[in-house]
């Protein structure tokens, strides 16, 4: 009777679970785990496909993301799963004819590689060996595979854990990018209203704004946090000076053609409104990640947050850190903790520059 080797991986992990502790999820960062089954899969893989090279003959659009053979698209599509940085022409030519061939090739497949019983040996080791140092990291899962028995070593394709690791950044800098991305309207209006207000004092002083009802701290990163979306072609201090003095007569001028008390409102109606939001929401899109990748304050602020030093931000750099985290922590399961943790591999790896 034949007997293959699993490969799935979230069924390699419920095997985890079963045979080494039941809430072992707690333990580890978001994907770490099924990563581990990953490697455990791909000694159980034969290294070429005919299904996949059909399917997608030319690997070369993915280098950045999967291994070279695609044998880890191939165990998403073993799942059921087709991730979501497949290119839609790939995705439009996937038909049911070439699904039906790359499952086919599951039935002659695992025959080979670590065996579940070395895979729950290795999972035990692998374990017990960093359940101290919780969450558990994709750096701690290179460096145990890195050094397991030779023979065990060369089961793996060429460069499968390198593969692994980009698939993983790859995964970790999206799901940042849509936790930066908060398309909230009420937020984007009350930045505009207070960046407009506050134009007419100067960086130090506190004011309450009648428009939001929000007291605001007047600060050069307070400006900043605003033009970087409402006037990104400004680049030095002496256009972006002339860039606020612009914008407060143009400010001015609206407010008193309409009356304080009437512009309460009819704010969203003025002109210069209605192009900061334009220009706010569409850099926003396309933009999401630039507070992470150019501006210092913010990543600082993400290193030190949970300190005596946090506090000492600007209160929008603050809120927006803690936004990131709470996303984080809503959409993809993470704590407060893995969040900075991904936040910090991705600014100290230079992730964001490695996908650009």
């Amino acid at each position: 009777i034949r007997m293959p080797y699993i490969l799935d991986y979230n069924t390699e992990v419920q095997i985890y679970r079963h045979f080494v502790q039941h809430d072992i999820d707690q333990y580890f960062l978001p994907h770490v785990l099924n990563d581990f089954a990953r490697v455990i899969i791909a000694t159980r893989m034969n290294h070429e496909s005919a299904g996949m090279k059909q399917w997608i003959p030319d690997s070369k659009a993915y280098r950045k993301i999967c291994d070279e053979n695609l044998l880890l698209l191939k165990m998403d599509i073993y799942t059921g799963y087709i991730p979501p940085w497949v290119l839609p022409a790939d995705i439009k030519s996937f038909d049911a004819q070439k699904r039906r061939r790359i499952i086919d090739e599951g039935e002659i497949e695992g025959e080979h590689g670590i065996s579940g019983r070395q895979s729950i040996q290795l999972f035990y080791d692998f374990f017990q060996r960093y359940r101290s140092q919780k969450p558990i990291r994709i750096e701690h899962l290179l460096n145990f595979f890195r050094h397991i028995p030779e023979a065990m070593r060369n089961l793996l394709p060429k460069n499968f854990l390198n593969a692994l690791r980009n698939h993983y950044e790859y995964t970790i800098l999206q799901e940042v990018k849509e936790a930066l991305y908060d398309y909230n309207q009420e937020r984007i209006d009350a930045d505009i209203k207070n960046y407009l207000f506050a134009l007419s004092f100067e960086p130090g002083t506190r004011v309450f704004n009648p428009y939001t009802q929000e007291e605001i701290e007047v600060s050069e990163q307070f400006y900043r946090a605003v033009e970087v979306y409402c006037c990104p072609s400004v680049n030095n201090d002496k256009e972006r000076e002339k860039f606020r003095r612009d914008t407060q007569k143009q400010f001015l001028a609206s407010k008193l053609a309409l009356g304080k008390h009437r512009l309460a409102n009819r704010f969203t109606e003025l002109d210069l409104y209605k192009t900061f939001f334009q220009r706010y929401t569409n850099r926003l899109k396309e933009h999401v990640l630039d507070p992470l990748a150019e501006n210092e304050t913010f990543r600082m602020a993400i290193k030190e947050y949970g300190t005596k030093n946090f506090s000492t931000y600007d209160n929008r750099i603050q809120q927006d850190v803690n936004l990131l985290f709470l996303n984080l922590q809503d959409k993809f399961g993470y704590t407060i903790e893995g969040a900075q943790l991904i936040c910090i591999h991705i600014l100290d790896h230079d992730i964001i520059k490695k996908f650009s």
